[in-house]
C-alpha cells in the first residue's frame, strides 16, 4: 500500500492591519494554523480582545507613516491591510506601505472606487472577501457533491468533492483525471475514523496507486467546466 504523506503548513510571519470582523477572524485562523501573527489596530479595546490569539497585538494608527516605520514590517513574510470603515485610512496606510517598498502586500478593497485608487498608487495584490465568498458559494451550490469551493483566480478553484460510489475500489491512475477532465487531485481528506485509516479529518497526498474508498473528500484543482464534467461522469446518487 502506498505511503500516505502528511501535508505540513509552512510557518510565516504575518501582519494583519485592521481588525474588523474579517481582520479578527483572519488573525485567529492564521494563529491556529501556527503562523506568527502581528495584529494591528488603532482601537485599544479591539487590541485587548485579540491579544491572546496572536504573537503580538499593537495599538497603532497606521495612517501615520512614522509609526508604521517603527513596526519593523520589513521582517514580515506577508502583510494584509484589512481596514474596513475608514476609506482615507485605508488609502493612506496602503500608500505608506508601498512607499516603504514592502513585499507581499495584500490590500482589501470595498468598492470599485477603492480598487481603482489602490491600483493608481501601485498596489497589485487586491482582494475583496465578500466577492470571493459569493463566487465560491455559487460554485459550491452549482454542482452535485461539491462541499466547498475556494476561488483561486478568475478561472481556477479548489473544489472539495464528496467521493462518488462509482469510484470505490478504483485506483487514481485508472481515472486519468488530467487527460479526461483537466483536473488535478491535490489531496484526499478522510471524513470518519477507521481502525486501519488515519484519524478523522486527516489529509494525505494521493499517489497513482492510491485506491479510492468510502467516506473520502477529493480536493480537486481546475475550472468550473472541468468539475461540471467530472461530477456528471461520477455522480453521487
Amino acid at each position: 500500500m502506498a505511503t500516505k504523506k502528511k501535508i505540513k503548513t509552512l510557518k510565516k510571519r504575518i501582519a494583519v492591519i485592521g481588525l474588523g470582523e474579517f481582520g479578527k477572524s483572519l488573525v485567529i485562523y492564521l494563529n491556529e494554523n501556527g503562523h506568527e501573527v502581528t495584529a494591528i489596530d488603532k482601537d485599544i479595546k479591539t487590541i485587548e480582545e485579540i491579544k491572546d490569539n496572536c504573537a503580538l497585538a499593537v495599538c497603532l494608527d497606521t495612517s501615520n507613516k512614522q509609526s508604521l516605520e517603527e513596526l519593523d514590517l520589513e521582517d514580515m513574510d506577508e502583510i494584509v491591510v484589512a481596514l474596513a470603515e475608514n476609506f482615507e485610512s485605508l488609502i493612506t496606510t496602503a500608500y505608506h506601505l508601498k512607499e516603504m517598498n514592502l513585499h507581499s502586500l495584500h490590500v482589501r478593497y470595498h468598492s470599485e472606487v477603492n480598487r481603482k485608487i489602490l491600483q493608481m498608487i501601485g498596489i497589485e495584490n487586491l482582494f475583496n472577501p465578500e466577492e470571493r465568498a459569493a463566487a465560491s458559494m455559487a460554485e459550491q451550490l452549482s454542482y452535485q457533491g461539491v462541499k466547498k469551493a475556494t476561488l483561486l483566480s478568475d478561472e481556477y478553484s479548489l473544489f472539495e468533492v464528496e467521493i462518488s460510489p462509482h469510484l470505490f475500489g478504483k485506483k487514481l491512475k485508472e481515472l486519468r483525471l488530467r487527460e479526461q477532465f483537466h483536473l488535478n487531485l491535490v489531496a484526499i481528506r478522510k471524513t470518519e475514523t477507521r481502525d486501519t485509516d488515519p484519524k478523522e479529518g486527516s489529509v494525505f497526498l494521493p499517489e497513482s496507486e492510491t485506491i479510492f474508498q468510502e467516506k473520502e473528500i477529493l480536493i480537486l484543482f481546475g475550472t468550473s467546466d472541468n468539475i461540471k464534467r467530472f461530477t456528471a461522469a461520477y455522480p453521487i446518487g
